[in-house]
């Protein structure tokens, strides 16, 4: 899940959005909504995503906050909360992981049938050897995830 905290020095939220759009894919408006005080857009992202685009823009399109697409990379993060905080006017965004954040390494496995995946599964625990300290080791839908 991304959260997109957004902060204008004037305090004018009205009208406002966040296009986000995974790379790839198609994208779609995100409304700003308060949370404990601050303006929160919020996009919850694909598992096979590894980057996302985003847009803050003033109605439907009368304005750019700032004149570039902009990205953040989610290739580094299994499961949770990224926050992105971002200052109008400013380029880029900072990063804060939630406490239910989990970073790891992400490998896609797409089209594979049942047994496919299960064979894959099987020979995971080499590749586990090769990786420091990992704390989780899943298979959802022919995507896998170690981290």
């Amino acid at each position: 899940v991304l959260k997109l905290h957004y902060e204008r020095p004037d305090g004018k939220y009205d009208d406002w959005s966040v296009w986000f759009w995974e790379v790839g894919g198609e994208g779609n408006a995100y409304e700003f909504v308060e949370e404990d005080g601050e303006m929160v857009a919020t996009k919850t992202v694909s598992p096979a995503a590894t980057e996302v685009g985003y847009i803050v823009r003033l109605g439907e399109w009368e304005a750019k906050d700032v004149g570039e697409d902009q990205f953040i990379d989610v290739s580094k993060y299994i499961s949770g909360t990224v926050h992105m905080y971002v200052k109008s006017g400013e380029k880029g965004c900072e990063i804060v992981l939630g406490e239910d954040a989990k970073e790891g390494l992400r490998s896609f496995v797409r089209g594979l049938n049942k047994e496919q995946a299960d064979h894959i599964m099987n020979h995971l625990p080499r590749l586990i050897a090769l990786i420091e300290e990992p704390t989780e080791l899943c298979l959802q839908e022919s995507f896998l995830q170690v981290g």
